[in-house]
This record gives C-alpha cells, sequence and structure tokens, in this order.
C-alpha cells in the first residue's frame, strides 16, 4: 500500500512539471510600463521626452525603420537623436535587449524631407514671418535634402479660418533651394486688402505633408508668410488750396494734395528709422477734370519755384509683423501746385503711378472736389 501510495505521488509530480512546463512565459516587454513623446522632428533628427518606466533591467527603449529589424537604442545622455534619413518612416518602442523581442505598443514619427536654412536675398523677414507679394518667386536655401525627392506641391493655408487655400507655383526643388511663386491677384482690390497672412504646407509626391517651420528645434514655428497686395490704393484725399503769399508760389495760389492710402515704398529702404523717401522722378500724377473730361499730370518743379512732391508720408506703415514691407506709408503729400487754368473749383479725379526698376504700379482713380 505504502509502495502505491509513492507511486501515486511521483506521478503527480511529474504532471505537475509537465505542467508547468507547458505553461507560457509571462511576455515582459508587454508588461512594462514607458512612455515617450515626440516633441520635433527634422529631417536628420528627434527630439523626445521620455516619461516614466517601469520594467525589468533587460528592458530598454528602442527606434527603427518602420518594417525594419535593425533595433537602435535611444541614447540616455540627451533626447536627442542624429544621423536619422530624410523622409523616412520611424518608430519608437520596448525591446529586449537579450531576446530581441519588442513591444506590441509603438511610438511613430517621420523625418522631414528636407531642412530649412531659411535664408533667401531680397525677402524680408522677422523672426518667424516672410514678407512677399502677388507674383514674387522665393528661393529658400536647404540642406539634408531627401534623395527620394521626385515631386512636391505646396499651398498657402489662410490664418483665417474662413479664407481658402492657395496652390503655389513653380514649385520645385533647385540648387539647394525651394523655390516657388507667389499667384497673382489673390489680395482683392474691391474692397482693397493691404495682406493676407499664410503657413505654407507642402506635399511629397502624394504620400506626406508637411508644414514650413523656421528652424528645427523644439521651439520652431510655423512660418507665417505675409503676402502683401503690391497694388497702391487711394483711400482718401485732403485738397487745401495756399495763396501766394503763403508759399511764395510767384504770384498765383496753389495748392496742397494730400492723399491718404497704401502706396509703394519705391527706394525698399530698410534702415531702422528711415521712411522710405522717395525720389520724386519715380512718381507721376494724373488728374482729370471731369467737368471737362481732359486730363493732365502734375509735373515735377525745382525747390525755387513750385515743388510738387514732397516726400512719401512722415511715418512708416503700421502693421503687426515688424517686417520691411512693401507698402510702408500711408501718406502722399504734393505740394505747391500752381495752375491758372487746370485747378478750379469743381470736381476732378486723381491717380498715382509708381515707378520701380521695369515696373509700374497704378493707384485706382479717386475722385476729389476742390470747393473754392
Amino acid at each position: 500500500m505504502r509502495n502505491k501510495l509513492l507511486f501515486l505521488l511521483m506521478l503527480t509530480l511529474v504532471f505537475s512539471c509537465s505542467k508547468d512546463e507547458e505553461t507560457p512565459k509571462i511576455n515582459e516587454v508587454n508588461n512594462t510600463r514607458w512612455d515617450i513623446t515626440v516633441t520635433n522632428v527634422s529631417a536628420t533628427t528627434v527630439d523626445y521626452e521620455e516619461g516614466s518606466f517601469i520594467g525589468l533591467s533587460s528592458i530598454a527603449i528602442g527606434y527603427r525603420k518602420k518594417n525594419d529589424t535593425k533595433i537602435v537604442q535611444v541614447s540616455t545622455e540627451d533626447n536627442r537623436e542624429v544621423g536619422l534619413e530624410p523622409y523616412t518612416d520611424y518608430e519608437f518602442f520596448a525591446y529586449d535587449t537579450k531576446t530581441g523581442e519588442v513591444s506590441d505598443k509603438k511610438v511613430p514619427f517621420s523625418t522631414l524631407s528636407f531642412d530649412l536654412l531659411f535664408e533667401e536675398q531680397n525677402t524680408n523677414f522677422s523672426e518667424y514671418n516672410v514678407a512677399s507679394h502677388e507674383g514674387f518667386e522665393h528661393a529658400i536655401k536647404l540642406e539634408n535634402i531627401s534623395s527620394e525627392i521626385n515631386m512636391i506641391n505646396a499651398k498657402l493655408i489662410p490664418e483665417e479660418t474662413t479664407g481658402e487655400s492657395v496652390s503655389l507655383e513653380n514649385v520645385r526643388i533647385e540648387n539647394d533651394s525651394l523655390y516657388f511663386t507667389i499667384p497673382e491677384n489673390i489680395i482683392p482690390d474691391d474692397p482693397y486688402e493691404t495682406y493676407r497672412t499664410y503657413n505654407i504646407e507642402y506635399t511629397m509626391g502624394n504620400k506626406k505633408s508637411f508644414s514650413l517651420k523656421n528652424g528645427n528645434n523644439p521651439t520652431s514655428q510655423n512660418i507665417v508668410l505675409v503676402v502683401y497686395n503690391i497694388k497702391p490704393q487711394i483711400l482718401s484725399s485732403t485738397i487745401m488750396k495756399l495763396e501766394a503769399v503763403d508759399y511764395a508760389c510767384s504770384s498765383m495760389p496753389s495748392y496742397n494734395i494730400a492723399l491718404s492710402g497704401t502706396f509703394m515704398n519705391i527706394d525698399n529702404i530698410g534702415d531702422e528709422g528711415s521712411y522710405g523717401l522717395i525720389d520724386s522722378d519715380n512718381v507721376r500724377v494724373f488728374v482729370t477734370d471731369k467737368d471737362t473730361g481732359n486730363f493732365f499730370f502734375i509735373e515735377k518743379s525745382t525747390l525755387q519755384e513750385c515743388p510738387t512732391f514732397s516726400r512719401l508720408g512722415d511715418r512708416p506703415y503700421e502693421n503687426p509683423f515688424g517686417l520691411n514691407v512693401y507698402h510702408r506709408m500711408d501718406a502722399l503729400v504734393i505740394r505747391g501746385v500752381v495752375s491758372e487754368h487746370e485747378f478750379h473749383p469743381g470736381e476732378f479725379s486723381i491717380r498715382v503711378v509708381f515707378e520701380k526698376g521695369d515696373d509700374f504700379y497704378e493707384t485706382n482713380e479717386f475722385p476729389f472736389t476742390i470747393t473754392e
């Protein structure tokens, strides 16, 4: 009887051991508690913040290309991995350094297709804003450009939620620069708008879309493209009659014509404190007598006689971007306009043409009245 009981006990132990050997091992990788947050990605780097980690000493956080097998353990010295490939999908995960077992939980990120140097000639910009205008072609310097770039499109995304996106023209990468042209006629003249603000979103092929950022660090912000309406505009006028004794303009009375609006900064002077003085040789003022239908233009004269133009305002055009913009002034004063016949009480209209290089910019036709 005793031998029988001993046999049964041994049999029970054998089955018990067999059962233990058949029990699956606990997946320690998936039981590991870990957290990682991607804060910024460039073409070759990723910034991230690590959260709590509770797991075995053999478990670590790593990353790899998506669908690849080569695992790279994250650096413990800082939260910045350098040497990633541009325009590539990656993922963070927990893994067992002994067995290579990878967690089911993944934190994906994608590197950019290039890095922006934010260098460009003939473009005015502040820290996060770029000044542009309709028809202008940009050429922004790049680095770490993906070799897989074969087609790129870009569009302007309006900051105003009610606005519509605008496709950019001639988008391409050449000579380590991103080229694109601002379309014409995207800023309305009636009712007149001085500028609109946009973010830039570009798409590689038909796969990914990215926002154009100023810099490659965690504080980088989207670039705001400030597109100006380069058509100058007269919004109001003030006419003042000056007697000859008041302005010493021979023996005839003269008129002060003060126009308010948005006018071209012809010289594009960007020095601090400069008010964009304008050469009167680059300005033509046309006046139409509505009573007769005749028109004439105000000619420049010398200081000893009757000067016609003074300068393009005395104040810089107010804007919220801190940029040297295309419309810096809001007043154009034409002093000492002398005429025995052209100017008289009645209805007139005035328009101004600004000359800048080989280009001409013409204002609207603005009506005004001389009462005395």
